[in-house]
């Protein structure tokens, strides 16, 4: 049976809605369904862009809140070279 449906978040690969979705077990439990396929990350990195960039279902529950900002951009940023702002 597949995980339920916590939340929804914009694709960065795509750039259309997927799925988040949260993982049975694992360190890296978030991981989102999009046109892209199934994107599971295996980095702290990903797993704090999913929590950030996604629109949880209110009845579920959100990931904690990291205590602290890590300063610079998003690993895609750092991934692409750079923020474009």
């Amino acid at each position: 049976m597949a995980n339920p449906t916590i939340g929804t978040i914009r694709c960065p690969f795509t750039g259309e809605a997927g799925q988040v979705k949260r993982a049975q077990k694992g360190k890296f439990p978030l991981y989102y369904v999009s046109n892209a396929g199934i994107v599971q990350p295996k980095s702290q990195a990903f797993q704090d862009y999913i929590e950030k960039h996604a629109t949880f279902n209110e009845s579920d529950d959100k990931p904690e809140p990291k205590p602290e900002e890590k300063p610079g951009g998003s690993w895609l940023d750092s991934l692409l070279g750079g923020d474009d702002d």
